[in-house]
């Protein structure tokens, strides 16, 4: 596995290369910042890697952390490496080192910073990167900075600079971790095409780019209750539209009113998404039922919730009252309702109205 950025590549340090990676921090003009500008000896080879546990040598443990080296040309001239993944608190620390003054202050420290957090957001369930320098290491803290980090404050001989992940992705165009939505396709009809007075259809074409445009949709799940023949045509106009459809799994003989909804699968879908820690940044709910306010109150705990839209203002649950602006929008809103409706030539509006 290789990383590779603007100016420099990533490689994971093999264990067999751990006595050229104690040279490079032990010895190297860079490591006086780790220990002879503290009045440190460096340590010895046993107690460094007492600190430089195996899991950082190994590319089949990621979240117990691990080392790169950083290379341009192929010349390895440094190392930068994450701890073990605080997968609880979503958090992660870094550290880097240039082994020689000639190739400070080339961007390299930087390219390896920014290339390394993309790889950590990209590939774990993480909102926070910290990092710790000390604090007469001006050049290091400049190249901390380029890289989007922040003072968050001081230590007794370090400073604690942190990059956020919603930071990161508004400074950057490295990465784009984009938004999921699942559409609750029953509830979505029945407020809009078959609610009692001024019925609208949703053109799904237009809503799939809606979706995308507004909310940075990767991909958008429809969810029905089961399969039926007379529908096909529908199942295809939901696939042509750019969705991916999604049925509800149950015994044909289980069939009846109830069996449209699909909120338990919907529920179940996300959070195993979470469970397995899958990348994708929020997600988009459509429907107005309030079986998901538990799971949009979680979602929202989690930082992981952009919004849920309503198809029908009337018809929302109540649940949803005590429900931040912030979180919420009406599909029948006259400004959305204009750029998701089906439209309808004069004939076809005749037809419609049956004159």
């Amino acid at each position: 596995m290789e990383i590779k950025g603007e100016k420099i590549v990533l490689v994971p340090i093999k264990p067999e290369e751990k006595d050229e990676f104690y040279k490079l921090a032990a010895e190297s003009e860079g490591s006086k910042f780790w220990y002879s500008d503290r009045g440190l000896a460096a340590p010895t080879r046993e107690a460094f890697f007492q600190d430089w546990r195996d899991g950082y040598f190994d590319t089949n443990l990621p979240e117990k952390g691990q080392c790169f080296w950083i290379t341009v040309d192929g010349e390895k001239i440094g190392q930068i490496n994450y701890n073990e993944i605080d997968l609880a608190g979503k958090q992660v620390e870094l550290d880097i080192i240039i082994g020689s003054e000639k190739n400070m202050g080339k961007g390299y420290g930087t390219d390896s910073l920014k290339i390394l957090i993309k790889y950590l957001f990209d590939n774990f369930a993480i909102n926070k990167i910290w990092i710790e320098p000390r604090a007469n290491n001006s050049r290091a803290i400049k190249a901390y900075e380029k890289a989007g980090f922040k003072k968050e404050g001081n230590l007794v001989d370090k400073v604690k600079f942190v990059i956020l992940r919603s930071g990161f992705l508004e400074k950057n165009d490295l990465i784009q971790i984009k938004n999921l939505a699942f559409v609750d396709g029953q509830n979505l009809y029945m407020n809009t095409a078959k609610k009692e007075g001024n019925s609208w259809k949703v053109d799904l074409a237009r809503f799939r780019v809606y979706l995308e445009k507004k909310y940075n949709v990767d991909k958008a799940y429809y969810f029905l209750g089961y399969v039926q023949e007379t529908n096909q045509e529908l199942y295809e106009e939901i696939q042509n539209a750019g969705f991916i459809l999604v049925f509800r799994e149950h015994s044909p003989a289980m069939i009846g009113k109830k069996k449209g909804n699909v909120d338990s699968d919907i529920i179940f879908n996300i959070m195993k998404r979470l469970y397995r820690q899958e990348t994708f940044n929020k997600v988009i709910l459509v429907s107005g039922d309030g079986d998901y306010k538990l799971l949009v109150d979680f979602l929202i705990e989690e930082n992981k919730f952009e919004k849920i839209l309503f198809p029908d203002r009337k018809y929302r649950s109540s649940l949803y009252k005590e429900l931040s602006n912030n979180y919420f929008a009406y599909l029948d809103d006259t400004d959305i309702k204009n750029k998701i409706a089906k439209q309808f030539n004069i004939n076809e509006k005749r037809g419609a109205l049956g004159s």
